[in-house]
């Protein structure tokens, strides 16, 4: 989905987000001739899960984290938000292994 902004200051070069069990991602802001601007958190630069307990790293304790939840509807490892914990949370986890996510 969509999310704006209003009162984003002029200039603004860089914008960041991150989400519960994802890894922090900035894109760059392209503002249009009336000064409306756009970030894209699409493709190469969406929002890579796996994050669980928000040290903006995926690693081992992540995996220890989606371990002890695993074939449950937790809501502390499912990052599809399909209401069960299972290998598809598990391949996106293992797809972002050892990847930092972006500065703030």
């Amino acid at each position: 989905g969509s999310l704006w902004l209003d009162d984003v200051p002029v200039g603004m070069a860089r914008l960041s987000a991150k989400t519960a069990w994802t890894l922090r991602t900035r894109v760059d802001v392209c503002f249009d001739a009336v000064g409306d601007g756009t970030a894209l958190f699409t493709g190469t630069t969406r929002l890579r899960g796996g994050d669980f307990n928000g040290n903006n790293l995926v690693n081992l304790v992540d995996y220890n984290i989606l371990q002890s939840v695993f074939n449950t509807p937790s809501s502390v490892a499912d990052i599809t938000g399909d209401g069960q914990v299972n290998l598809i949370d598990y391949n996106i986890l293992s797809a972002n292994w050892l990847v930092t996510g972006d500065p703030p």
